[in-house]
């Protein structure tokens, strides 16, 4: 792995955001180019095999996953988001876990 996909690897546990992470590690200004770039690094497996050792050496299991998720489906993700925002936070939880 090289030393910018760990760099990258640290900014998107930090932040969650790929794009984010890979405007600060690239020096990239464009945010469509530094899209691409991370969703390009989370595809690699390696980096998703290190964010995704990185989320259950932090106690992110499977089971708190599906209970976050099923709690987030009943309850909603907060009295000020529409629909549309759960769904996105269900759909990066999956990506994160590979199973999107």
């Amino acid at each position: 792995m090289t030393l910018k996909q760990k760099l990258f690897i640290s900014s998107y546990l930090t932040e969650l955001n790929a794009t984010e992470a890979a405007m600060r590690v690239y020096d990239c200004k464009n945010r469509n180019v530094a899209g691409v770039i991370g969703c390009n690094l989370l595809r690699n497996v390696k980096v998703k095999q290190a964010i995704q050792h990185s989320f259950k050496a932090g106690g992110l299991t499977n089971k708190l996953v599906a209970e976050s998720l099923k709690r987030n489906i009943l309850e909603g993700a907060g009295k000020n988001a529409k629909a549309s925002d759960s769904l996105k936070a269900i759909e990066i939880l999956f990506k994160l876990w590979g199973l999107y």
